[in-house]
């Protein structure tokens, strides 16, 4: 497949395109790419860039040469240029598509007997505005020490400024650590087995029984699913597993899935059904068990790697979204008035970005158009589509905080939560186990593990920044 992509990534190159002018050098080591212009707004050499983008990035990973993020730099940047010029020329028509879409969505509210599209969105997660309220409280009280990770990462990037939008997924580290399908079953299977005899149990039927599509191969999607059968009382789960440490997490996430699919399973179909907010929880849940797990017996490297994979992550569900949901709270709000321009769009996004990510980011390279590429502003079934990604990674490292303190005894109170979680109102649901989420103090204390994380990953960070 390698060799494959690097006669189409030659080919590409030898294309006669006016509007670009790149080379590339293609040999044993991987591929550089040196830019030397812009593409000044020309939308077939977007494409091309993107298509180029795309091609070193599957050489690159399935072509068996790890170039490593650090040595594409250049490309990063070019992308990230090339992208924003490809939303440009789309940016009157996603901005009247925004503005509609929001407006719809408003006066339908109104009519169903909704305050708005908040209320809407909460009432189809139920989920209550005092619970969203403290979550978020929780967070903003965060976003300083949050910021201090992405600083930390920035320097580790080379970067002075603070980190830059493209770099925000940069992997760090030099972890090299791969695992088996059979070290990786080995392993899961000994940690939630302690955890939960009849998690381990379960994982060991999927692995046996042919639960899971495993591998990677043409013609299947990437990323990974899990979807249960509850009349038989089993899961089916497709992963991309390539054998790297968040490959195997993947594996415990969406194995997370399958037992939350058969904690369910001796429920009335009706009251299977999981609100958003807590969809993720059994999955997050067991990523967070097992890094924890990883971490202890990490190298400083190892160590370095798993935190930065961890905190991009958690970063994404707190800070990111935070950002997203203050921008989309004040595109609703402005339509009571008039339609968003353009830059009122890309103002407001930056705005939003600023409240959230602060110094974190670099000023010079923010996303004005966010909000023109993600596709979850433009449904029109559901608005404010993000804010149970929030809630969802945090409710499950406040459990995991509850297990750390309880230990076992804690053990059969989250199976019994996990078999709740279609049957009543969110607060509800999490008060029948002791739990409050309409305060702040619960949304505090998960909170607290993340940064713990932060403090740790950023003393890594500057120590080998300082070495450099």
């Amino acid at each position: 497949m390698g060799t494959d992509l690097k006669r189409m990534i030659l080919t590409l190159a030898a294309l006669k395109c006016n509007a670009i002018n790149k080379s590339l050098e293609v040999d044993h080591c991987g591929i550089a790419v040196c830019d030397r212009s812009v593409c000044n707004g020309n939308s077939s050499c977007v494409v091309i860039s993107l298509f180029l983008y795309c091609c070193l990035y599957l050489f690159v990973r399935y072509g068996g040469i790890d170039l490593g993020y650090l040595n594409t730099k250049i490309l990063a940047k070019l992308y990230f240029r090339s992208y924003s010029n490809l939303c440009c020329e789309d940016e009157r028509l996603a901005c009247f598509c925004l503005n509609n879409i929001k407006a719809e969505g408003e006066t339908m509210a109104a009519l169903k007997g909704y305050k708005g599209v908040l209320d809407m969105a909460l009432a189809h997660s139920r989920m209550d505005e005092k619970t969203l309220e403290a979550m978020w409280t929780a967070i903003r009280e965060a976003l300083p020490e949050l910021r201090e990770y992405f600083k930390a990462k920035g320097r580790l990037l080379g970067h002075e400024n603070g980190l830059p939008f493209y770099d925000l997924f940069a992997p760090v580290g030099q972890s090299t650590r791969t695992y088996t399908v059979e070290e990786a079953r080995a392993l899961l299977l000994d940690l939630f087995g302690k955890f939960c005899p009849e998690m381990g149990e379960m994982m060991r039927t999927a692995f046996d029984e042919g639960w899971i599509d495993m591998f990677p191969r043409e013609g299947k999607s990437g990323g990974a699913f899990c979807s249960g059968y509850y009349a038989k009382n089993i899961s089916r789960v497709m992963t991309n597993f390539a054998g790297s440490a968040s490959d195997v997490s993947t594996l415990a996430h969406e194995l997370g899935h399958a037992f939350n699919n058969r904690m369910l399973h001796h429920k009335p179909i009706m009251m299977t059904e999981t609100p958003m907010p807590l969809a993720e929880t059994a999955s997050t849940f067991n990523e967070t068990l097992l890094i924890s797990q990883l971490l202890k017996t990490a190298t400083p490297e190892e160590e370095l790697t798993l935190l930065d994979s961890c905190l991009t992550e958690q970063t994404q569900t707190m800070v990111d979204i935070y950002s997203r949901f203050l921008f989309e709270q004040k595109v609703v709000a402005a339509q009571a008035d008039h339609a968003l321009d353009v830059d009122e769009l890309k103002e407001t996004m930056l705005w939003a970005q600023e409240q959230s990510y602060g110094d974190g980011l670099d000023p010079e390279y923010r996303h004005p158009y966010m909000w023109a590429c993600k596709s979850h502003y433009y449904s029109t079934g559901v608005h404010f589509y993000n804010f149970p990604y929030a809630f969802g990674g945090l409710f499950a490292r406040g459990l995991y905080a509850r297990y750390e303190k309880e230990g076992e005894a804690f053990v059969p109170v989250y199976c019994d939560l996990l078999s709740r979680f279609g049957s009543d109102t969110i607060a509800n649901v999490t008060a029948s186990v002791g739990i409050d989420v309409t305060t702040p103090d619960f949304w505090r204390e998960a909170v607290e593990s993340v940064l713990v994380q932060v403090r740790r990953f950023v003393e890594l960070a500057n120590q080998e920044t300082a070495a450099k």
